[in-house]
């Protein structure tokens, strides 16, 4: 799903909450991924403002799911990275709830980004709480994504993090197909950064697979394909990130390209993406609703379907099957209007993900859950 400057997916948005918004919990084979059969996990966003609903969604993770990852891209230390000192107090304490989350043995993903939500900047400097950014420090502010000391500031950042949660698979480009689809004059600066903190992990954490994440649906784009191509070409994996039930909202805000009606809305795309590149792929982040959500701020209707949410994880699970994917991780594990009605001021925008978790509210599973499959112990 594309992104915006008022934010097209849902991030942390109140103190105290990184490590629950920042999770996807999974759980089971220790150590190494298996080439036949992809891993599937949930994301661990707390579906109500309470920690038992935290407690809760982790409890059912860990009977619905076989991998654990980290994902990351509210803000960035920039200047404790410069400066070689810790992180801002609650990004330190947050991340050691994840640390502490991670079962001995578990196989690991984290994903870290460089740019803003809107995908289009630089990602903003952490300041004393996770909802208030403050100005970059000197060092960056202003510069590009390829000025020597944005570069070497990211690359300190990643290693800094991998060497915390040493990780399997580290994704170091969030949904980095927006900006090729909506500011091309950025992206050469950006694969500049991009390639050069993939030839310094490869130095100082060889043992680890490095990927870029893209929207699928901007990916079909053919200059977005032809642009970002050398990037995906010098990763180990290709991330992929789709939401088709928000395709016809794609292409009215972002200028996405269109897709057919369902089940040819995913069935197309997904069967097309194996074609563009060898490189082994991973779904980084995915859904479907069974409720619809109507935005008329933005003018836009979000259709959901519990019988076409089913169809879609059957599909998804037979594609990611056949073409050998790593991973899938379905980006909301419980339905989260309960959290929404408790949140004042909330944006409207926030709704989008709300009724695409494979429970609902009340934790009961919905029918989509019967094609999910269970962990192998």
């Amino acid at each position: 799903m594309t992104s915006s400057a008022c934010g097209n997916r849902f991030r942390p948005f109140w103190a105290g909450l990184i490590a629950a918004f920042a999770l996807i919990a999974w759980l089971g084979n220790a150590g190494s991924v298996r080439a036949q059969e992809p891993l599937f996990g949930f994301t661990a966003f707390p579906y109500d403002l309470t920690s038992e609903s935290e407690d809760r969604v982790h409890d059912i993770i860990g009977r619905h799911a076989n991998f654990f990852a980290i994902h990351m891209d509210n803000c960035l230390p920039w200047a404790e990275v410069i400066k070689g000192e810790p992180y801002p107090a609650w990004m330190e304490e947050s991340w050691a709830q994840v640390r502490r989350r991670i079962p001995a043995g578990q196989t690991v993903y984290l994903a870290m980004t460089p740019t803003h939500n809107d995908r289009e900047t630089l990602a903003p400097q952490c300041g004393a709480s996770e909802d208030r950014p403050i100005l970059h420090p000197r060092g960056v502010r202003g510069k590009p994504f390829d000025d020597p000391a944005v570069v070497a500031a990211y690359i300190a950042y990643l290693r800094r993090n991998i060497d915390m949660f040493r990780p399997a698979y580290v994704n170091i480009g969030i949904e980095v197909s927006e900006m090729s689809l909506r500011v091309p004059a950025a992206w050469p600066a950006f694969e500049r950064l991009y390639l050069a903190a993939v030839a310094a992990l490869k130095q100082s954490h060889p043992g680890v697979k490095v990927g870029i994440e893209l929207g699928l649906q901007s990916l079909r784009d053919p200059r977005v394909a032809e642009q970002v191509r050398p990037a995906v070409e010098a990763s180990d994996f290709m991330c992929l990130s789709f939401y088709p039930y928000a395709a016809d909202a794609a292409v009215k805000l972002f200028g996405a390209p269109p897709l057919p009606p369902p089940p040819m809305q995913w069935l197309e795309p997904l069967d097309w993406v194996r074609s563009y590149t060898t490189k082994p792929l991973a779904m980084c982040e995915t859904g479907h609703p069974t409720q619809t959500a109507d935005l008329p701020n933005l003018d836009v209707t979000l259709p959901g379907d519990v019988a076409e949410q089913r169809e879609y994880v059957r599909d998804l699970v037979r594609i990611a099957r056949r073409d050998r994917y790593l991973f899938v991780v379905w980006f909301i594990t419980v339905d989260y209007e309960r959290l929404m009605e408790k949140l004042p001021g909330a944006e409207e925008w926030m709704w989008i993900w709300a009724y695409t978790g494979l429970f609902d509210s009340s934790l009961k599973p919905k029918p989509a859950l019967e094609e999910w499959p269970l962990p192998s112990r």
